[in-house]
């Protein structure tokens, strides 16, 4: 019984999961904006079942998988923000966190001091990518909810940035901060993250269903 599987975590996984193949099926070949955003909705709920479930797993699945599922999760969300400026893909900036999380986790997966600095590395600079994506058109920040957005990027760019510098300072006091015992990321990273998600997921649906009023009155 103390594997089992809580039912509203589970609804919550199913839940994204459905959305994110919902979003999939309409954007496919339409709107590339919706098709990364439903990518990233996947890699989160994989992230939130791993810290969700707590099954007993292999380091290759909770170290390495959670991890890189994050660190795709937020190279998503930048390719998002780049759909919804109407700009081209920065290819290798927002590929170059993943490849990394990947050979990094792999060779780190039984040293979690070192796992720490790599995630607040890898997580932080996406975060920080993103920001700098918004900052540079912010005229373009017509509603709250990208604001929103760009706070979230600032802040989880902080907490990692924080969480590195706990784990070298030697401090265990701030312990959901600093201890994650598979993914680099706490209950509060999730959560910001989810905003994100959201937010920029209202924005490219309203573009989307903008653009084929236009069609439909054309």
């Amino acid at each position: 019984m103390g594997n089992a599987i809580p039912i509203a975590q589970l609804a919550v996984f199913l839940g994204c999961l459905t959305l994110a193949a919902w979003i999939a099926g309409i954007s496919y070949g339409k709107d590339r904006g919706l098709a990364f955003w439903a990518g990233a909705l996947t890699c989160f709920a994989v992230v939130y079942g791993f810290l969700s479930f707590e099954l007993p797993m292999g380091p290759i699945f909770s170290v390495v998988l959670a991890n890189v599922a994050l660190a795709c999760t937020l190279a998503l969300l930048a390719e998002c923000v780049l759909c919804w400026q109407n700009r081209r893909s920065l290819h290798g900036w927002v590929k170059l966190p993943v490849m990394v999380a990947i050979a990094g986790f792999l060779m780190l997966q039984d040293d979690p001091r070192g796992r720490i600095m790599l995630g607040a590395a890898v997580f932080a600079s996406q975060s920080l990518l993103i920001l700098m994506l918004l900052l540079q058109k912010r005229k373009q920040l017509r509603s709250t909810v990208l604001y929103l957005v760009e706070i979230g990027a600032a802040l989880i760019a902080c907490l990692f940035v924080l969480r590195a510098v706990f784990t070298l300072s030697g401090r265990q006091d701030v312990h959901p901060l600093v201890v994650s015992d598979h993914v680099q990321a706490s209950t509060l990273l999730l959560s910001v993250i989810s905003v994100m998600l959201l937010g920029l997921g209202f924005e490219l649906l309203g573009g989307s269903m903008g653009d084929n009023e236009q069609t439909v009155e054309t």
